[in-house]
Parts: structure tokens; C-alpha cells; sequence
């Protein structure tokens, strides 16, 4: 079963596994699979806070730096912590907090003689961890069907090569916290056979001396994170309103690679090595990507990032283009001040070629274009009582192609700044410049795109728990982006925004409020019959700049009733408005209801939701009950009905059964997706089916 320090024997509202998940990642987040896959590993493996270092409760997206040393401080003035209700005399951690940490934690017997390892300790405490899952839908798609010889001479791309079941094997070892290692496999729906292969293996804090010792050392696959993100960030970046408190934190070092995603990962060596107060990190990375090649095969067009390899011409584009990365980081403390240098040099086997020759494609002038790119950074952090001050400044330059004087040569600066006023009241602040002509072939960093480019922003959030059993979050982001944008044909600004109420009523109930608002201007072509065009006094067609505004509300209390029974009933809703025409609406409600045995080795759930919505911009995003690993953020758009049951059985010790069956009915569709995707029917059932043993 799921492990966490569960506060249930009080009959109160446990902290929500569900909940969570949601709030960590943006709508548009598209590596929102990715990090919920690392914050399950977390859920499933939880980090004893008597054992736990500064670095590993970083892991939690929620904690800052200051958190976590104050953690590991109380253990080193109290000593072991004799359960997770101490949390509380720890004044930086709020209520919400500690909520967080008791999914994620627990206060165990810490382990002794770390400092003297060996290998057979090490395979003495080995633990193992094996996952078998498949999905098996209740539904053909178009890509299933059956065609006649003669139709898939002239469309072979109509069907797909391999039968409908998606299919993932993990196996993870572990041993003291000190000694990783895993193999992912995964077959994708449509595919043949086993698609993606991942390996990895990690020695972690292996103490080399007195003074020094090795931080990680991992070759397989694995992600890097070093400075803030704008050199190097393959690691997960999770919402807006989960990434306040760990916005100031760099060089978070290398992690393993064990997320079943096929891309935005490193396959090499890597190594970060400490002395003293001096950290050293190098890597390597020798990578196969998915391209197009253009017509000329002189060059790719663009990168396939999906994974899919279902059809001929999707088969087509796997591996067609080999990237080598090499790089290194220098880091060094002093008190309460940190220094940092990164550079980072990346090279394509063939040079990207990106089309920019019409006026509809002229946003990709500045996309990366050449064989060879280098990025170089500098970050620095520093902590003064309650004031926290970090940043990263770097510089692009790019090579192989005649891509026009500076065109590749920018610049990009990150830097925030946190203010504790008391341990009830946090300010945070990031102000963000990310140059159109900075191009970060492996940077990630926080803000409204997906890479560090063609943008500058101020973000204010506050985080306020004032009244008792109150906690209040709120942000506001302002955009600018200085160069065109898909579906954007001019410079245009943005606003992005939050205010978000959790309340616990009682021990047994707890509300939930949150607004946001997200508006950025987009292009919008007016006709000779449109009212626009008799405002503008014109009867020739054009483009105008409009503000698209979506205001979004969630509702949701959680009530837990008696030891075994926990609610959770949800409304949510949205307005689109474009500017131009009427404002399209979407709303769902939902309920969820848990049922837990007594002794807790059987979990039921069942959960339904109603969803009507006007398009698919209005859609609704809300989470649902899914099986350990398993994305199950959902969006609903139109009007129909969705309903899940799920089982949770400990059948013996350690071995586990996960069955979730699902069922989606539209009210006014004929039929769902296009395509390939297309399904002849208004309803699709499919059933996941998992087991996982741990020995």
C-alpha cells in the first residue's frame, strides 16, 4: 500500500494525496506526467526525518532552504523526532506544511553506522521494488481498425503497427539511502512491443574523508539541476503556486532518471564531488532524439517530443538526430553566501533547421538553429535572518549555421527574493528577464514558457496563515514577451493570478477556495462583415490584438467520517472570454468517496463527476483517483459523465493489487477524438491493472 504517516486514528481530515498532486502542477504544464511521477516516488518511498539530510527534504517541492535546515537543527538540538506531530513546535513550518510533509515523511528509528559502509552492508540492506501495469481499453480506435491492402498502400499511416494495450514494467533497488538503482520499460498504446527502455544506477553521500565526499555518482539515465534553472535544468518543475518557497534554491545536483517519460532526460555519467566547503559536478550525455527532417534531409525541422511511435511516419522520426552534452558546475559556500559558475555545451549530430519563411512562422526566427550551442551562468545565494536573496545570469552563444549576426548570442537573468516578516507571514518575489535571442537547449527556469526565452516578468506571492486553521496563498505575474509568439503576431503582455483559501473547520472538515485568472493577448482576424470592421472605419481584413482572459473557481470540502470514511466534493468552474465573441462556460461537479479497512490493507474509491462545457478552452481540470505512477489529472470538455472505481489490496505483506476502472460518457458527441484517436462511439470504457511487490 501507499505509505504515509497517516493522522486517521484521530478521525480527522488526512492529509490528500489527490489534493496535492493538483495543486503542484499548472494547467499548462507540460511536464506536469514527469513530476507527478517523482512526488509518487516520494509518496511511495517517504523520507525518515531522523535520517533525512538538508538535501533530501529539498526533494519536496514545497520546503525552502531555511525549512529544511530548521528541520534537521530541532533533530540535532531534541534528537530523533518521536513522531510527526513535533513538526509543530517548529515555527517555520505552517499548518499546511506539516500537512504536506506527513505525506511524504515519517519519523522512523534512524539507521546507524552510515559513515562506515561497505559493500556488503550495503547488499545486506538492500530493498527491492518491482511494478508490473497494463491498461486495457474497451475501444477501438481508428488506428485499430482493420483496412484492405490496397487503402494502406495509398495511407499507411492509417493504422498503427502494434495492438491497443499500454504495458509498463518497473524494478527499483535501494539500499540505506545510499545505493540506487532501476530499469523502466514501457509499451505505449499502438506501439510494438517494448518502446522505451531506461536503466540508471546512483551511489548517493558516500563519505571519501573526514572533509569530503562523494555528493552522487549516476550513469544511466539521469536529470541535472545547477543554478536556477537557466544553464541546465532537466529535473521537474511543478505550478507557480507549489514553486514559491523553493524559488531561490540552486544547484540541486543530479537525480535518477525513473519516470517512464521519453524525453527531457540526460544518458550518461554524472558526478558531483564535495571538499569542504567546495562542491565540483561534471557530466556527460550521449542522447538519441526523435526529429523531421526537412525535405532536403539537410537539417531538422523540429524535435519530436511525444514518444510515440505508432505508424510509419511516426516510426520515421525516431533517433533521427544524436545529441551530446557535456558540462560541469563549481560551487562554494561560505556562511550564509553561495557562489556558483556553470557551463554547459551541447552538440546535434545535424543541424536544427527550424522554418521561418512566412509570416505565420516568423515567431521561430529566434528557436535554436545550428549544431552547437554553449550556455554560461553565474548564480549566487544569500540568507540574512529572515531575508533570503538568490539569482542566475547567463549568457547563449550558437554555431553551424549562418544564423545572422547576435542572433543566437543572448542574454537571460533570473534572481528572487524572500522575506519571512514572522513565521506566519512569507513575501516572495522574483523579477525575470529571459532574452528572445537567449537560447537554452537544456535550461528550464521558472516562468510562462516552456524554456527560458522571449520573456520578462515580475511574480509577488504571499503566504499568509494569520488566523488559526487558515491558510491563505496568493500570487500575481506579470508578462511581458518582447518577440512573437504562436498565434501572436506582435510584442503583447500577460497577467497570471491566484488567491487561494484552504480552512480547517475541524478536525473532520476542511474547505477549499481558489480563483485564478490567467490573461494574454493573442491575435484576432476581423472580416468585412464583423463589427469590428465598422468600429475600425475599414472594410479590408486584419489582425487585431486581443486580451484572452479565463477566470477560473474551484470549490471543495473534505470530510472525514468516522476512521474509515473520507469525502471529498468538488465544483468547479470557468469563463473564456475573448474579447470578441460571447464568453464560453464551463463547469463539473464531482464527488469522491474513500472507504479504508480498518487495518488498512484494503482501499476502495469511487468518484463521479458531471462536466458540461461550452469548447474545448473551456475545459476543466481536475484530479482524480489513480494507480501509483499513473497521471491522473483530467480535463473535461463538452457535456457527459465520468466515473472511476478503484481498488487498493494489500494481499500479503508487501504485495499489492491496483484495479481502476474508468467510464466516459458524452451527452452530445456521436463520437471522441479524430484521426487515428478517433473512437466510433460516445462512451469509452477501459480498465489499469497493477501489482507491486516489495522485498
Amino acid at each position: 500500500m501507499l505509505q504515509s504517516c497517516s493522522l486517521g486514528a484521530y478521525a480527522q481530515v488526512e492529509p490528500s494525496w489527490e489534493d496535492f498532486a493538483e495543486q503542484s502542477m499548472d494547467e499548462a504544464e507540460e511536464d506536469s506526467e514527469a513530476g507527478h511521477e517523482q512526488l509518487a516516488e516520494l509518496l511511495s518511498h517517504p523520507i525518515n526525518l531522523n535520517q533525512a539530510s538538508v538535501e533530501e527534504l529539498m526533494q519536496l517541492p514545497f520546503l525552502n532552504e531555511e525549512q529544511a535546515r530548521d528541520i534537521v537543527f530541532y533533530r540535532f538540538m531534541h534528537g530523533p523526532l518521536r513522531s510527526t506531530g513535533e513538526l509543530m513546535f517548529i515555527e517555520t513550518l505552517s499548518k499546511q506544511d506539516r500537512d504536506n510533509l506527513q505525506l511524504f515523511c515519517y519519523a522512523g528509528e534512524p539507521e546507524q553506522d552510515n559513515n562506515r559502509l561497505t559493500a556488503s552492508k550495503l547488499l545486506k540492506y538492500t530493498q527491492h521494488e518491482l511494478i508490473l501495469r497494463t491498461d486495457i481499453p474497451f475501444y477501438y480506435k481508428a488506428g485499430q481498425q482493420d483496412y484492405s491492402d490496397e487503402v494502406l498502400a495509398k495511407y499507411p499511416n492509417r493504422k498503427y503497427r502494434g495492438d491497443p494495450l499500454h504495458g509498463v514494467f518497473r524494478y527499483r533497488l535501494s539500499s540505506m539511502n545510499h545505493l540506487f538503482a532501476g530499469v523502466q520499460m514501457e509499451k505505449d498504446a499502438g506501439e510494438r512491443g517494448i518502446d522505451f527502455l531506461s536503466a540508471h544506477i546512483m551511489l548517493k553521500d558516500i563519505q571519501t574523508g573526514r572533509q569530503s565526499c562523494i555528493r552522487e555518482a549516476i550513469l544511466g539515465d539521469y536529470r541535472a539541476h545547477f543554478g536556477l534553472g537557466l544553464a541546465i535544468n532537466n529535473s521537474i518543475n511543478f505550478g507557480k503556486a507549489m514553486m514559491i518557497n523553493s524559488l531561490g534554491r540552486i544547484d540541486r545536483g543530479f537525480s535518477k532518471h525513473s519516470s517512464t517519460m521519453e524525453t527531457g532526460y540526460l544518458r550518461g555519467a554524472a558526478i558531483r564531488f564535495r571538499y569542504k566547503s567546495l562542491t565540483v559536478s561534471a557530466l556527460g550525455s550521449y542522447n538519441k532524439k526523435d526529429g523531421t527532417f526537412l525535405s532536403d534531409s539537410t537539417g531538422i525541422s523540429s524535435l519530436k517530443t511525444d514518444g510515440l511511435h505508432r505508424t510509419p511516419l511516426e516510426r520515421s522520426k525516431k533517433h533521427n538526430i544524436s545529441e551530446v552534452t557535456i558540462g560541469g558546475n563549481i560551487h562554494w559556500e561560505w556562511k550564509s553566501l553561495q557562489l556558483s559558475a556553470t557551463a554547459i555545451s551541447t552538440h546535434y549530430s545535424i543541424p536544427l533547421k527550424p522554418k521561418w519563411d512566412t509570416p505565420a512562422t516568423l515567431y521561430r526566427k529566434y528557436n535554436a538553429q545550428g549544431q552547437n550551442f554553449q550556455v554560461y551562468s553565474v548564480g549566487y545565494a544569500w540568507q540574512w535572518q529572515r531575508l533570503r536573496f538568490a539569482g542566475e545570469t547567463a549568457m547563449s552563444h550558437a554555431a553551424g549555421l549562418d544564423t545572422g549576426a547576435g542572433r543566437q548570442q543572448g542574454v537571460a537573468t533570473l534572481n528572487t527574493l524572500q522575506y519571512r516578516i514572522s513565521h506566519q507571514h512569507t513575501l516572495s518575489l522574483a523579477v525575470r528577464y529571459y532574452g528572445a535571442k537567449f537560447v537554452s537547449i537544456n535550461g528550464k527556469a521558472f516562468g510562462e514558457n516552456a524554456s527560458p526565452q522571449n520573456e520578462e516578468g515580475v511574480f509577488i506571492a504571499w503566504k499568509t496563515s494569520m488566523i488559526p486553521g487558515l491558510n491563505l496563498d496568493t500570487y500575481v505575474d506579470l508578462m511581458y514577451f518582447p518577440w512573437l509568439k504562436y498565434g501572436v503576431s506582435n510584442r503583447s503582455y500577460g497577467v497570471d493570478g491566484m488567491v487561494q483559501a484552504s480552512y480547517r473547520y475541524s478536525q473532520r472538515s476542511r474547505w477549499l477556495i481558489r480563483y485564478k485568472l490567467k490573461s494574454k493577448q493573442k491575435d484576432f482576424n476581423y472580416g468585412e462583415d464583423t463589427q469590428e470592421e465598422e468600429e475600425i472605419g475599414t472594410n479590408e481584413a486584419g489582425t487585431a490584438m486581443r486580451y484572452n482572459r479565463k477566470h477560473s473557481l474551484k470549490i471543495q470540502h473534505n470530510l472525514s467520517v468516522g476512521k474509515s470514511w473520507t469525502f471529498r466534493t468538488m465544483l468547479n468552474g470557468c469563463i473564456v472570454d475573448t474579447g470578441h465573441d460571447a464568453a464560453e462556460k464551463g463547469f463539473s461537479v464531482g464527488e469522491h468517496i474513500r472507504w479504508t479497512g480498518h487495518n488498512e490493507r484494503l482501499r476502495l474509491d469511487f468518484a463521479i463527476t458531471f462536466f458540461n462545457s461550452d469548447s474545448y478552452n473551456a475545459r476543466i481540470y481536475s484530479y482524480e483517483p489513480s494507480l501509483l505512477y499513473s497521471f491522473g489529472l483530467t480535463s473535461y470538455f463538452y457535456k457527459g459523465i465520468r466515473s472511476i472505481a478503484m481498488v487498493n489490496w494489500n494481499i500479503y505483506k508487501k504485495l499489492t493489487f491496483t484495479a481502476k476502472f474508468g467510464l466516459t460518457k458524452y451527452f452530445n458527441r456521436d463520437s471522441i477524438g479524430t484521426g487515428t484517436e478517433l473512437i466510433a462511439a460516445n462512451h469509452r470504457e477501459d480498465l489499469q491493472l497493477m501489482v507491486r511487490w516489495k522485498f
